[in-house]
């Protein structure tokens, strides 16, 4: 009986024994999993310190190859780049005999454009250019939305659908449309190899102008400034440099103010269509630099030509980014 009592003691001793070491293993594996815990914050960090070195180094890129220049308005830059001029493009207010326009009212005006429909409306009462009034184009996108995200079928169907319209809107061609936001211009300029063969014939013969071509070509020579500002800022959009429209920019502010700026870190605002509004870090990583410049300035008026990067660099530096038909509306 002792000899069985005392097994027991052993067996109670090894039992004890066995769980004080399931402790010990339990204990270590809390600190392994404490460490897989600080490994990946790290990593983390390290992911968004990379993130910041690619945002800086895309910057720094950008300005070494001097596709971003400070605009003075007594000067043009000789480093700007610009893309081959396009029959379909206007460049002068030639092609526009009679300045009547179709106005293509891009997605993100009609949900988050303000004024923009008024500002129009005035700037070309005041220059007495006409907007042909159509119904057809509401409901209508450029399809940047879809290539954006590489929604190709999406795109080629939207694209198609638009242009359609289009033709329609303007009798055939025979009015020039105008976009108000540079990038779905930029979007639907580009869109030739993605619509089908009787659109691209239509294609040809539609004359496309962006709200920068529009102000400068057609409304610029056609207004009195009465009212020109003292110093104003830009911030050209990344389809303004991809569309060699830098000098047209240049020509507005000679028009319209004594100083127009562009800032020496202006960049991509890191909107990228819509992608701003979900992870509004990149655009406030994005529009760091560019922000803190024009900070250092008090300017009569910030101007740009799209209103998603609009609404970026209206958070980042806490003044009100507007359309540069709404610039020329101010000064008329």
């Amino acid at each position: 009986m002792r000899d069985d009592t005392s097994l027991l003691r052993d067996d109670a001793s090894l039992l004890r024994d066995d769980a004080s070491l399931l402790r010990d293993d339990a204990s270590l594996l809390r600190d392994d999993t404490s460490l897989l815990r600080d490994d990946t914050s790290l990593l983390r960090d390290d992911t968004s310190l990379l993130r910041d070195d690619t945002s800086l180094l895309n910057k720094d890129i950008t300005v070494s190859k001097a596709d971003l220049i400070t605009l003075k308005t007594d000067s043009t830059p000789s480093n700007a780049k610009q893309t081959p001029s396009n029959a379909n493009f206007i460049t002068s207010n030639a092609n526009v005999e009679d300045a009547t326009v179709v106005y293509f009212s891009s997605c993100i005006s009609r949900m988050m454009g303000g004024d923009i429909l008024n500002t129009f409306h005035s700037v070309c009462q005041k220059a007495n250019v006409k907007i042909l009034k159509t119904n057809g184009l509401s409901g209508v996108c450029c399809g940047q939305i879809f290539s954006s995200k590489g929604f190709l079928d999406a795109y080629k169907l939207t694209a198609n659908a638009t242009m359609e319209k289009m033709w329609q809107c303007t009798e055939g061609g025979k009015f020039p449309i105008v976009m108000d936001v540079t990038s779905c211009t930029h979007s639907f300029q580009t869109s030739r190899p993605y619509l089908t063969d009787d659109n691209k014939t239509r294609f040809d013969k539609l004359k496309i102008l962006d709200s920068i071509d529009f102000a400068a070509d057609i409304l610029l020579p056609r207004l009195t400034i009465l009212n020109k500002k003292q110093r104003i800022v830009f911030h050209p959009v990344c389809s303004v440099t991809k569309m060699g429209l830098l000098p047209k920019i240049q020509a507005l502010g000679k028009a319209c103010a004594e100083k127009a700026d562009v800032p020496t870190f202006t960049g991509c605002c890191g909107m990228a269509g819509d992608r701003g509004f979900y992870y509004p870090k990149l655009t406030e990583a994005a529009t760091k630099l560019e922000a803190n410049e024009v900070k250092e300035t008090v300017y009569d008026g910030y101007y740009s030509s799209a209103k998603p990067c609009e609404m970026s660099l209206s958070a980042a530096v806490g003044k009100s980014y507007e359309s540069v038909l709404k610039l020329l509306d101010e000064v008329s």
